[in-house]
């Protein structure tokens, strides 16, 4: 199964990037951070479901955990998650 993804700019630090079933924002920054994920460059992370959309999304991240991904998280999620923290974290 190809991943395909749709990523935009949304200004400053803000990144959004989209998949057939699911849409991701990320607030990163150049050097790592006490803040970020890990330790790293991502502060902010919001994952949601297009087809069964909640305002507080699948996954969720903001300086600290507010959702973190489960085995319950859908494949396609954890794939898009995975590449964020790799790309952008």
């Amino acid at each position: 199964m190809k991943f395909i993804m749709k990523t935009t700019k949304l200004g400053g630090n803000w990144v959004q990037v989209e998949t057939k079933r699911h849409i991701a924002q990320i607030k990163h920054f150049v050097t790592p951070s006490n803040f970020g994920i890990n330790g790293g460059r991502i502060s902010k992370l919001w994952i949601q479901d297009k087809r069964n959309p909640k305002p507080e999304g699948i996954i969720s991240y903001d300086r600290e955990w507010v959702k973190k991904p489960t085995k319950k998280t859908s494949r396609e999620a954890n794939r898009l998650y995975n590449y964020l923290l790799k790309k952008y974290n």
